[in-house]
């Protein structure tokens, strides 16, 4: 039998995924589940109180300040819209299957960015 790999289908295992390691008392820290009763659970709460907490909301910021200027669209809420600009990079990051570097960044952030035009 040849695999699925239709988007129904990853789309089912991704939250196959999330609901085998997101419950209970494990959270994932950089995709590895950690028990609340560890270090590792200090260094997740310090990295997402003291670094991405503070820059997705900076963002996020910047981009409804984007959106009320009339710059971007409005019918995309922000926290989507920073996932979309900072969701690739983690990705490469983390999987490490093609490089994480300037023009791949600045790739992104133009495509991200003409998606999210205002349209006139």
């Amino acid at each position: 039998m040849a695999n699925d790999y239709s988007l129904t289908h990853v789309d089912t295992c991704l939250s196959c995924y999330v609901q085998d390691h997101c419950n209970g008392d494990n959270e994932l820290l950089l995709g590895v589940p950690v028990d609340r009763n560890t270090r590792a659970w200090q260094l997740r709460a310090a990295l997402l109180d003291g670094l991405f907490h503070p820059r997705t909301d900076a963002t996020g910021k910047m981009i409804r300040e984007a959106q009320k200027s009339g710059r971007l669209r409005k019918d995309l809420p922000a926290h989507v819209a920073v996932d979309l600009l900072v969701g690739p990079l983690f990705y490469r990051m983390f999987v490490r299957h093609q490089p994480l570097n300037d023009a791949f960044v600045s790739q992104v952030f133009r495509s991200v960015m003409r998606g999210l035009e205002a349209k006139s």
